[in-house]
């Protein structure tokens, strides 16, 4: 293999588990808004709840992908 499909590869190793926290994240995001949208009973704690679910899982999902594009910039540098 070539030198830059190797360092690649070392990359994806390294940032397989930032990966899989800011996925699952996004898709508990999309979630509770899908369940904010799909209720037919809004009340204030449903409306505060669901919202609060999509403040936190982007709270995870934000840094996560920061931390990806560190490993990525680290490993095959800047472009």
């Amino acid at each position: 293999m070539t030198e830059s499909a190797l360092l690649l590869r070392e990359a994806f190793n390294e940032s397989v588990n930032y990966m899989t926290w800011s996925f699952y994240s996004l898709i508990t995001a999309y979630v509770s808004m899908a369940f904010y949208d799909r209720v037919e009973v809004k009340t204030r704690i449903n409306n505060y709840l669901n919202k609060l679910l999509f403040v936190i899982a982007m709270s995870v999902f934000i840094p996560n992908m920061y931390f990806v594009s560190m490993v990525f910039s680290q490993k095959l540098g800047t472009a």
